[in-house]
């Protein structure tokens, strides 16, 4: 029978099947004619190629869920497409690259006063022959290790003391009359500080705390305070170390160029710290290599 293709765009296929007219119904029937055979067919082809067949029952069972994803507004979103997932990691980490670069603007808020204390404390320390000892638990334990090796590396004699240890035997190696503290913790609160904030406090040992809470148990015990600014965290949950982390290296790298300027550091003293690698190789000098 001839067929009327306009009734495949203008018949509402939503309302009852008895309400369709009799032309509706061919047009049904004739759309559908042929769909038994490519089934068989392709039952077939999968029957031969092996694990085929029952990855296609999947499929089947899996498209009412899609159908549904679709209605649901995901209609862009091909899940079975690995350039799509390119596409939209792309799209991830700009976003959260964006995001964090906002969240570092607020690093200005730490150039304060106590920034300047805390300067001017590590470089008297320093020049009097003690140490900067960096410490602090969990990501901020990964800031004091990186702090500590940076100062080290511009003639700031600095290595870490492992909180953890602490009151088990590790006190031993501070200087209580020339040493100072650097300690990190974002919360200012980790219960695992306490031993070395009191070894502080009993043997005057200057203490520069670094933390974004103001009535931290950190903050409260420090001779300087570096008071960090709240930032949101980039990663899905709003709870990993992703910003705050960023910010308080930041900070450390701002107070560490200070350092720089203020002992006149020059690429010679850096060659005499930093003979190794390829930095060393830039700094090589003509007498040296002669």
């Amino acid at each position: 029978k001839k067929i009327d293709k306009k009734l495949g765009t203008n018949t509402d296929w939503s309302k009852d099947l008895d309400l369709l007219s009799e032309a509706e119904l061919n047009y049904c029937c004739n759309d559908v004619l042929f769909l038994p055979q490519i089934k068989s067919s392709l039952i077939k082809i999968l029957q031969r190629e092996k694990g085929r067949l029952n990855l296609y029952k999947q499929a089947i069972k899996w498209l009412p869920t899609r159908i549904q994803s679709d209605l649901n507004g995901f209609e862009d979103m091909d899940v079975f497409s690995h350039s799509w997932w390119k596409k939209k990691f792309k799209s991830i980490a700009k976003n959260a690259a964006k995001k964090q670069i906002e969240e570092l603007k607020k690093i200005n808020r730490v150039f304060n006063n106590s920034f300047l204390k805390a300067i001017e404390l590590i470089h008297d320390c320093s020049n009097k022959g003690g140490r900067v000892l960096c410490s602090g638990v969990g990501k901020s334990a990964i800031v004091a290790e990186r702090t500590s090796k940076l100062f080290s590396s511009i003639g700031v004699p600095s290595f870490t003391i492992n909180a953890l240890n602490f009151s088990h035997g590790d006190s031993g190696a501070i200087n209580t009359k020339l040493d100072l503290l650097l300690v990190f913790s974002y919360s200012g609160d980790s219960i695992e500080l306490t031993d070395l904030i009191n070894f502080a406090s009993r043997y005057h040992v200057p203490l520069i705390g670094c933390a974004s809470k103001e009535n931290s148990l950190l903050l409260k015990s420090s001779n300087v305070k570096i008071l960090l600014p709240r930032v949101k965290e980039i990663d899905p949950t709003g709870l990993v170390p992703t910003s705050s982390f960023s910010l308080t290296l930041l900070a450390v790298d701002c107070l560490c160029i200070c350092l720089m300027k203020k002992n006149k550091f020059s690429t010679a003293k850096y060659r005499k710290f930093h003979s190794g690698g390829q930095i060393g190789k830039q700094l090589i000098t003509c007498k040296e290599i002669m």
